[in-house]
């Protein structure tokens, strides 16, 4: 009866250990995934040390750096720290625009940046400063400048930029497979040895009585048998085995949440953002929708259909840009971090082309990971999500012209 007990004990003991490892290993993978988004973010902090050597001042006992020394190193570890940021953080065509620019940015680091901590120490031995510093990014402040160097802003006149962009979302989703083949196998392979010998050994006597003669014989038989081998399996060999993919079924979503925020940065950047839909009766252009069901379905537009834009647009109306996209979502699911609420991703794709030479030519391309949304319904957790994803589009496209200096 103990013994049982024990063992009930120790089972349960078991289950809970299991449990517990689950949980924590749940909460690790939280924290990992939360830190991964949170990365850069307006309070994502970037630390960085710098070591700065200063010679001996006067002919005293005293070592010590002068302030210029102290504020060298300072400066060094505050853009160590932000070199930090801008490798992991800004996108394609923004670095592109910091190498370019990295003296004049540096020049007012100390106004795009927060310092949260630092701390100096004094090697008087070695004469070396040491600092170390933590930093958090002004992004709005960054973006300001990015703006305010952009060329299409500089030149006093805004260009018109038409946009359009398709979405679709997976409205169910069916995991893939794999197997539907068959096994072949084999029998064994027996190898039998069988060994008999055999000998005979014949002993003869005599004996005489009188006048008769007796013999007698007596023989034996000797024999050995030996018998063994070896079983040899060859391996099943599995034939026909087949990967089965998982399949999605889409519906066109709208993309009229992304509007506020994609107008608001090309507006700032120095353009005059305008929807396609904008342009039908005053420049005669294709209805929107067929637009938007050709870029949702087949991911780009067909021959006809450019040939009809630069038609419309470059012809008729003189509009030098127009950005088109397709946006893909995934299907919305029930949030694993908050009880009640929904989670989806989001990802766009697409080009920039200017319209004004003779032949269209892409000018700028964007292509975003799939960004996160959360809301109390689906259709908010994919508002959310598309913000993000524009944010990033829109500074992505401004700061590939920018850089590439188009006006």
């Amino acid at each position: 009866m103990i013994k049982q007990i024990e063992r009930l004990v120790f089972k349960m003991f078991r289950r809970f250990c299991g449990h517990s490892a689950a949980i924590c290993f749940g909460a690790l993978i939280f924290v990992a995934v939360g830190n991964a988004y949170a990365k850069c973010e307006s309070n994502a902090a970037f630390s960085a040390q710098s070591n700065v050597g200063f010679k001996k001042v006067g002919f005293g006992t005293n070592v010590k750096p002068k302030p210029e020394d102290l504020a060298l190193g300072r400066t060094q570890a505050i853009a160590a720290a932000f070199e930090q940021y801008a490798n992991e953080c800004l996108t394609g065509g923004q670095l592109k625009i910091y190498l370019r620019d990295k003296t004049k940015i540096t020049s007012q680091i100390d106004s795009l940046v927060t310092v949260l901590f630092e701390k100096q120490s004094v090697d008087k031995k070695n004469k070396q400063i040491s600092t170390s510093i933590k930093i958090a990014v002004k992004g709005n402040m960054l973006s300001a400048f990015f703006q305010d160097n952009a060329p299409a802003s500089k030149s006093g006149s805004a260009q018109f930029m038409v946009y359009i962009f398709a979405g679709r979302q997976a409205v169910t989703t069916v995991d893939g497979s794999s197997g539907g083949g068959s096994t072949q196998t084999f029998l064994k392979k027996q190898t039998r040895i069988q060994n008999q010998k055999q000998a005979n050994k014949a002993t003869e006597m005599s004996a005489q009585q009188g006048d008769t003669m007796m013999t007698a014989s007596q023989s034996e038989t000797m024999s050995k048998s030996t018998t063994g081998g070896s079983d040899v399996q060859k391996d099943a060999v599995v034939v026909g085995n087949t990967n089965v993919m998982g399949s999605r079924d889409y519906q066109m979503i709208s993309t009229k949440g992304m509007d506020a925020t994609f107008k608001e940065i090309m507006t700032e950047n120095g353009f005059r953002p305008v929807p396609y839909k904008a342009t039908r009766r005053k420049c005669g252009c294709v209805d929107a929708e067929i637009i938007e069901a050709e870029l949702a379905n087949e991911g780009e537009l067909s021959a006809d259909s450019w040939d009809m834009i630069g038609m419309c647009l470059a012809e008729k109306c003189n509009i030098p840009f127009i950005a088109v996209g397709t946006v893909d979502a995934n299907t919305p699911q029930r949030s694993k971090i908050r009880d009640g609420w929904w989670q989806t991703q989001a990802k766009i794709t697409g080009r920039v082309v200017d319209l004004r030479d003779f032949l269209p030519v892409d000018i700028a391309s964007f292509s975003t990971k799939y960004y996160d949304g959360m809301g109390s319904a689906d259709n908010v957790a994919l508002e959310q999500a598309m913000k993000k994803m524009t944010k990033i589009t829109a500074n992505e496209i401004t700061s590939q012209m920018n850089a590439a200096g188009i006006r």
